[in-house]
């Protein structure tokens, strides 16, 4: 059964506004966006008020993780905050799991999208070098931890990430990617959005 929603809109100044228009036209949920500061994870962890409109507009609700976090990132600090903000939007979706079989398809899981960062690189005189391609071996150490985690924060609840497509993959971020869906825990998702900016789809 094919579901219809809506992206957390620019347009629309609060959260309220989102699901009285997701409403209005009839959809079925709305994508919270993390790149959105009234969507953070704080704020989504205020998990009643969350539940209360869901069950007051019957409909429900999926998660766009934030495009910056990057569970590869050399900085320990940096990735431990990424990996723990993972964790935390974890916890929300489970909750999130029993509206959406109410009020949408039970068959489907709830998705949390994520972006894979591509990492920095070095410009030099003939040539740009990705530090993640360079450091392969650790950038791969990095995803391996990450879905070991994920595995083990997902368990056996109704909630996968999936990768989706933005302006295409690198090759080293092609096998981190086949890398992760060896687990159940991960899917892929199609943005016709992004294919659709970087010539994929024609008219």
């Amino acid at each position: 059964m094919m579901q219809f929603g809506m992206p957390t809109l620019i347009e629309n100044r609060t959260f309220e506004d989102n699901v009285k228009l997701c409403k209005d036209l009839g959809l079925k949920f709305i994508e919270l966006n993390m790149n959105f500061p009234e969507y953070q994870i704080d704020k989504l962890e205020y998990i009643d008020y969350f539940l209360n409109v869901e069950k007051e507009m019957q409909v429900y609700y999926t998660i766009h993780l934030d495009e910056n976090m990057n569970v590869a990132d050399f900085n320990p600090l940096v990735r431990e905050a990424y990996l723990e903000t993972a964790r935390r939007t974890i916890e929300v979706a489970k909750q999130f799991v029993e509206i959406k079989n109410q009020y949408g398809n039970e068959n489907q899981p709830l998705i949390l999208n994520m972006h894979m960062h591509h990492g920095i690189y070095i410009t030099l005189s003939d040539k740009k070098v990705q530090m993640y391609e360079r450091d392969f071996d650790v950038y791969m150490n990095h995803f391996k931890t990450f879905r070991e985690l994920v595995e083990k924060w997902i368990g056996d609840s109704d909630v996968k990430i999936a990768i989706e497509n933005t302006s295409g993959f690198k090759d080293y971020e092609i096998k981190a990617i086949e890398y992760l869906l060896k687990s159940p825990c991960f899917a892929l998702t199609w943005d016709i959005g992004h294919s659709k900016k970087n010539g994929i789809l024609m008219e």
